[in-house]
């Protein structure tokens, strides 16, 4: 599992132990004690206690940390966050320093009225006390234990897991891979987990989410049926026109032993993307110029070499140069094939337009 997937998973269990505190302070005191609890009852609790104070800021800083991070290894695929990165980057700086700056503006004025009365803090804290002895003892308890009970909580979902893995441990599958690798594992994992649990390279941009589809491997056999792709992995798959026998690994739960073939390596990837935060590429819009030679075959039956060569390097010198203009160099030829992916501002239809309109004016120049 990469690091960053770590990060975001241990985060999102941090924040309920914190929120789940906060709720017992707030709704929970409602509730049993029957007072409104308004923002200067609020602020004063937060604010004077120095280890609930803490709790609040992190609880601040470990939410909009788990979105940011979501949100960036979401974003990052499309060519619009990466020009939008520098406000939103700012956006995400800002928003917390503003809203703690705040809490902190407040924060001290409570702490100035404390010191200038010094009745007043208690009367504030005395609020949220229930006058019911039992509901007095009950908050007391809920505000000590609940935040244990959610690690509880979790610990428990672990252990149960475990048991039911081991259980399950005769029902297993395996996945043999393109290089004579095979891996055995128990029914319920994805390809993608076994690749990670057998610490294969396996792409996976998004992190098993299918978004981005980089982990997709084409199905060279199997013993049996595989399930169905779902929606998620249905809608994936038909947005990049994958052929019948390519899955997504995120998504895969065989039951039966298979045969993947993964379409994407890391080690391919990196080997050709050098730059800071392009090792994984982006989404763009591009237009593709094919132009094929009608009749070559003929063409060249018909002349001597030397005059098919010339007759293939003036076209190719007049595309070129049309794709010169409208600033891309990159094409290709192929057996008197070019290839040419152009990639022009405006619509679709105009980038066409516009690039046939070039390579005809030329190719009749030439």
């Amino acid at each position: 599992m990469p690091a960053w997937e770590a990060i975001q998973i241990l985060l999102g269990l941090a924040i309920p132990y914190l929120l789940l505190v906060h709720i017992v302070n707030t709704r929970g005191t409602r509730i049993l004690t029957g007072i409104d609890i308004d923002y200067t009852y609020e602020i004063a609790n937060l604010w004077v206690d120095p280890w609930t104070r803490f709790k609040q800021i992190a609880l601040v800083l470990l939410v909009w940390g788990h979105f940011a991070m979501g949100l960036h290894f979401w974003g990052r695929l499309h060519s619009w966050y990466h020009r939008a990165f520098p406000a939103i980057f700012l956006a995400l700086v800002l928003v917390p320093m503003v809203a703690l700056l705040g809490f902190a503006e407040v924060g001290m004025t409570m702490t100035a009225h404390a010191q200038a009365d010094p009745q007043w803090m208690p009367g504030m804290k005395a609020r949220g006390v229930p006058a019911d002895p039992h509901r007095a003892k009950l908050r007391a308890e809920l505000k000590e234990w609940v935040g244990p009970s959610w690690f509880g909580v979790v610990g428990l979902v672990f252990v149960i897991a475990q048991i039911c893995n081991w259980r399950e441990r005769h029902a297993r599958f395996k996945v043999s891979y393109s290089d004579g690798g095979v891996i055995e594992a128990p029914i319920g994992m994805s390809v993608l987990e076994v690749s990670r649990m057998a610490r294969r390279a396996h792409m996976s941009v998004c992190g098993g989410r299918a978004r981005c589809t980089t982990c997709r491997v084409q199905i060279a056999g199997a013993a049996g049926e595989l399930p169905e792709p779902g929606e998620l992995e249905s809608n994936a798959l038909r947005r990049i026109g994958a052929p019948s026998n390519v899955r997504l690994a995120c998504q895969l739960r065989p039951e039966v032993d298979l045969t993947v073939q993964p379409l994407l390596h890391p080690s391919i990837v990196a080997a050709t993307h050098t730059e800071a935060g392009q090792e994984f590429g982006e989404e763009r819009e591009v237009t593709i110029l094919f132009v094929d030679i009608r009749g070559s075959t003929s063409l060249a039956e018909a002349r001597l070499p030397y005059d098919v060569i010339f007759l293939l390097n003036a076209l190719f010198a007049a595309l070129a140069e049309a794709v010169v203009k409208i600033r891309r160099i990159l094409f290709q030829f192929y057996r008197g094939r070019f290839d040419g992916p152009v990639r022009i501002g405006g619509k679709t239809g105009r980038r066409c337009e516009r690039c046939t309109a070039l390579c005809a004016g030329n190719v009749r120049g030439a």
